[in-house]
């Protein structure tokens, strides 16, 4: 049976891959030396957010019980279960073209079989074909279905009918808490340097846990130009909140919005928008900002695809009661990313990029250039599990020195690692609470739809300033849903 769970798995890879960025960036660092514009949290752009959803749906499998091959169809062209058997191996293989050939031979022999119909719809509906899976989706209604295919049947053609529609919007929402062992991100040693002289972190600014609860809301809208090539376009806003225990100091708001068009060639796909985002820190307006932005991307085969992106954007931070002066990082960044998703398979995929960063502001101590390389990858399990990893080393280098640290330029070195395993919620309620209840009857009660994401990461950032050398773990659990409408 083909669990809906699954079949949504790129919508949930997707969406906690954009949860991991926007709700794991350091957030809190508002004492005296320690504030920088890496508290605001990361958004990341509609255009990333369309390649993760494309890369999981392309990653989507089907059970296989084992593997055939193409000569082993031409010993026995007539056996319709081991066709079966190697359209299933098609399709774990990602060879959806083939498999819809495969799954169409076996329905010409023999077209009174619901689950292979079944199948086939899938793969036509993968494949973009929704006028074809909409004929065999309904040749499967006037069938008599047991009623687990039959909920998969309308869910398709709902899914199919929401394609079609020329304006489309998600609705997100996502709640749930978090544990930092080093919020204040003291540094190490528990000092600090005062005019290149070490002395005592004060207490507040040292080495100090705390648990806090977060909550985003987000909507995203596409419309259809209705032109041949598809062009569209596109919005997204959001809204992040989080509160400390605590450290009440580091209560953070995000207010972001952005909007633009994608403009689809048969080679590449270009997505310019402009954008713009406020955050508050400790309930007083911390930063202000607004820019544009560029997506480029290029499928180079089945397989790989080259992004390239660019932003710029202007920002206006206020001196707030924590931190009077950072007013002083005002100025603007310019922002160029490369990367390369490689597909290995329906299950396996890789993403391998590389972000150069330029920020000026009105004293050379707050400017700085940083080069960032990240390696992540993306794990489907089946039946809406996944696994997300990714690594990144990041070196920062400031224009000059601000003496009343040290005389000496600040250089850093930070190193993340991050570990994101989901589930549908109601699989685990299913497994857990409700063995006996079949999963496709659990999603369609109130737990369908959401999922559980549970988080780790590990943060160094190496200075040769002591004052900026810390390490930060945190835990994270979250629940998830989209709506589609």
């Amino acid at each position: 049976m083909i669990e809906r769970g699954c079949l949504n798995a790129a919508l949930q890879v997707c969406f906690a891959a954009l949860l991991s960025a926007l709700l794991l960036t350091p957030s809190g660092l508002v004492s005296a030396q320690t504030v920088n514009d890496r508290d605001i949290p990361d958004q990341d752009d509609e255009e990333e957010r369309r390649r993760r959803e494309k890369a999981a749906e392309d990653a989507r499998k089907l059970p296989v019980a084992d593997d055939v091959t193409f000569q082993d169809i031409l010993k026995d062209p007539d056996n319709l279960e081991l066709n079966l058997r190697y359209a299933k191996t098609q399709i774990a293989r990602g060879e959806l073209k083939g498999a819809s050939a495969t799954l169409e031979r076996i329905l010409l022999i023999n077209p009174d079989q619901p689950q292979i119909r079944l199948y086939y719809a899938i793969v036509l509906y993968r494949l973009d074909n929704t006028d074809e899976a909409e004929r065999e989706l309904r040749a499967l209604q006037a069938m008599e279905l047991p009623s687990e295919v039959a909920a998969e049947v309308d869910g398709f053609l709902s899914e199919i009918a929401l394609r079609r529609q020329r304006l489309r919007f998600v609705l997100g929402v996502t709640f749930g808490g978090y544990f930092d062992d080093n919020k204040t991100a003291g540094s190490k040693t528990g000092q600090q340097l005062v005019v290149g002289a070490l002395g005592d972190l004060a207490e507040a600014d040292k080495d100090h846990d705390d648990f806090g609860l977060l909550g985003v809301a987000s909507i995203s809208m596409r419309y259809d130009l209705g032109l041949q090539d598809k062009h569209q376009i596109i919005g997204s806003a959001s809204h992040y909140i989080s509160e400390q225990a605590t450290q009440e100091t580091f209560n953070t708001q995000s207010l972001s919005a952005e909007g633009g068009l994608e403009l689809n060639f048969p080679r590449f796909t270009f997505t310019p928008t402009a954008f713009t985002q406020s955050t508050f820190l400790s309930r007083e307006r911390y930063f202000r900002g607004w820019g544009v932005a560029g997506a480029l991307s290029v499928p180079i085969d089945g397989d790989l695809t080259l992004n390239v992106d660019g932003r710029y954007t202007n920002e206006k931070f206020n001196g707030i009661s924590e931190s009077s002066s950072a007013v002083l990082r005002s100025g603007h960044s310019h922002d160029y990313e490369i990367g390369l998703d490689y597909v290995i398979n329906p299950s396996n995929r890789l993403s391998l990029s590389y972000h150069q960063k330029f920020k000026r502001a009105r004293r050379v101590f707050y400017q700085y250039v940083s080069g960032e390389a990240e390696l992540a990858h993306t794990l489907l399990l089946g039946g809406g599990h996944y696994v997300l990893n990714s690594l990144s080393f990041e070196k920062r280098l400031y224009s000059g020195p601000d003496e009343a640290v040290s005389a000496e330029r600040r250089k850093d070195q930070v190193t993340r690692y991050r570990l994101t395993y989901g589930m549908p919620v109601s699989t685990m309620i299913g497994d857990y609470i409700f063995p006996d209840i079949p999963s496709s009857r659990l999603t369609r009660t109130a737990f369908g739809g959401w999922v559980l994401n549970l988080t780790g990461e590990a943060y160094s950032q190496k200075s040769n300033l002591v004052t900026y050398d810390y390490r930060n773990w945190r835990g994270q659990a979250l629940l998830s849903k989209r709506f589609e409408f």
